[in-house]
Order: structure tokens, then sequence, then C-alpha cells
């Protein structure tokens, strides 16, 4: 016989997890909506040349590329809820420091690089695993 163990539902955490999701939610769509949104814009006001602008696309996806390859391996090291977390801060990071990063165009690459790794955990394998 199976016996049934009620379990108390905590809002307080439950509304933390949704603001969560949210904040990573608006933190990913301005990574991957508004930049190619103002490709048009966005070269001539940081002073970049186009070519220069579509770099930060390259890097990305390198940077996608690289986080695939070691999603699985990270994600056994560091157990699956502390890693998608730390993927959550670690993109946000990102795209603050992309943001403040400006003159420096090697850092705005970095920032990109990066943000590829930690949005794969996101975009990707976090839907995959939740399902």
């Amino acid at each position: 016989m199976v016996k049934m163990v009620a379990i108390e539902f905590n809002y307080k955490v439950c509304n933390s997890v949704y603001f969560l999701m949210l904040l990573l939610m608006v933190f990913v769509q301005i990574d991957t909506g508004a930049i190619p949104g103002l490709s048009n814009y966005l070269p001539q006001a940081i002073g970049i040349t186009d070519t220069q602008f579509g770099y930060f696309a390259v890097v990305y996806s390198l940077g996608a590329i690289a986080g695939s390859v070691c999603t699985t391996l990270l994600s056994s090291c560091l157990g699956l809820k502390t890693f998608i977390c730390s993927a959550v801060i670690l993109n946000i990071a990102c795209e603050i420091a992309f943001a403040i990063a400006q003159p420096n165009y090697v850092a705005m690459l970095t920032a990109r690089f990066v943000s590829g790794i930690a949005q794969v955990p996101i975009k990707l394998w976090w839907p995959v695993w939740v399902s």
C-alpha cells in the first residue's frame, strides 16, 4: 500500500523562484532580442565597425559550443540545482559586464563568449532537463 505524504506549499519560495525566472528571461531576451535588433544603431553608438559588431555573434556562438561541450561535466560535478542557479547568475553578470565594458572591446567580446557558455544550460539544457 502506498502512503501519501503531505507537502506544505511555501508561497514565498515559489514567488522567489518565479521572480528569478522572470529576471533570467529578461536578461536572456536582452541578449537575444535587443542586441540584434539594434544592429543598425549600436555599432555607431559604441564606436565600432559593423564587422566588429558581427564578431559579437561569432564569439557568442563559440561560447555556446564550448558550453555544450562542458555542460554535462559541470552539472555532474556541481549538482543540477547549483549548476542551473550558477548559470543564471553568470549570465546576468555577463550581460551587465557587456553593458558597462563599452569602451573596452576585448572585455565586451569576453563577456559575450562567457554569456554564450552560460546560456547553454538556460536555453538548451534546462528545458530538456525539466521535461
